[in-house]
């Protein structure tokens, strides 16, 4: 097992998600993160090597540094706080090296969506006085499985919620399509496409959705066991939830995503001004996520195959093949 030391709490400010808005079409992210987010920064001490990232450095003119042994190394964690409805508490953190990881807490009972980094997440968990109850697993891939092992062998009576049509170390818990799981808090959608067995977890009373990598900001999964038939029928089961429900993915690839949506999406004006958006967040090294159902309706191609525009700029009318198209255009953009 590994220990980690958390030093010293740096800052704790209330802040509304890099306070961007433009057009209706995001409205409802700001308001979202200026009703629901706080950032807070602290510092981890560790003789281990980890995965930990240090990158996000927005706050480091407010932080008072603190003197580490020399035998010792140094993190900085920056988390995200989202304080929903029903009492539901999600902390957002970067993890590996474009992964987002979260933790979801309601009373004595603490999940981490997926496990991209156990040494990372134990620290978290640490600095809140967090007992980890439950793993919620997405997909097999090892930056979303790859540290339950090891967080397992820290909080043994853990629950392992999984995917059932996929093998996942340590899975107590075998789930798919309406299972509802973390005491009845979320809802099992099965969205095959990026695997094969890929599920979501649908928190529909405060409004989260943690959709793993079937949709991103701007984009999609990747096709690398599932049909883009599969993949489009995942995409319209998300497109059917409510507009405002907030869509935690897992992965910082927003403005790569943005890059190629203009050029699929050619005729979408609020996706050439969100792009302009994006463009300003990342060279500050903003976090573009959590995004919308809504926002994503309106901006995401790989939400629109159903929209005429979208389909003559490919040269077909069946949202099928229009999903395999602009899949394709994406893996060689």
């Amino acid at each position: 097992s590994v220990t980690f030391t958390i030093l010293i709490l740096v800052l704790s400010s209330t802040v509304n998600n890099n306070g961007h808005c433009f057009t209706s079409s995001s409205s409802s992210v700001c308001a979202c993160m200026q009703k629901y987010s706080t950032t807070k920064t602290f510092f981890r001490s560790t003789t281990t090597t980890t995965s930990c990232s240090s990158f996000f450095r927005r706050l480091t003119s407010h932080r008072q540094k603190s003197k580490v042994a020399a035998s010792s190394t140094m993190f900085d964690i920056t988390t995200k706080e989202y304080n929903l409805p029903n009492n539901l508490t999600v902390i957002q953190f970067r993890a590996l090296s474009d992964n987002y990881g979260y933790l979801v807490h309601k009373g004595e009972h603490t999940a981490a969506i997926d496990t991209p980094d156990a040494s990372l997440i134990h620290s978290i968990l640490a600095h809140y006085g967090f007992q980890l109850t439950h793993i919620l697993n997405t997909h097999h891939h090892a930056d979303h499985a790859g540290g339950n092992a090891d967080l397992l062998s820290l909080y043994p009576d853990c629950e392992v919620v999984g995917p059932a049509n996929e093998r996942i170390p340590c899975i107590t818990t075998p789930a798919g399509e309406n299972d509802v799981v973390f005491n009845s808090l979320a809802t099992v959608y099965d969205t095959p496409g990026h695997t094969s067995g890929h599920i979501v977890y649908h928190f529909a009373d405060s409004g989260a959705l943690f959709c793993g990598d079937t949709l991103f900001a701007m984009g999609c999964g990747r096709l690398f066991e599932g049909t883009p038939a599969q993949m489009w029928s995942s995409i319209r089961k998300l497109k059917a939830l409510p507009d405002d429900t907030l869509v935690f993915c897992a992965h910082e690839y927003t403005l790569a995503n943005a890059k190629f949506a203009v050029t699929a999406d050619v005729k979408n004006e609020n996706l050439a001004e969100r792009y302009q958006l994006v463009q300003k967040q990342r060279e500050k090294d903003e976090w573009t996520v959590p995004t919308t159902i809504r926002l994503e309706k309106s901006t995401n191609p790989f939400m629109r195959a159903d929209e005429p525009s979208l389909q003559a700029h490919f040269n077909t009318t069946d949202p099928v093949e229009t999903f395999a198209k602009v899949r394709h255009a994406k893996d060689v953009f």
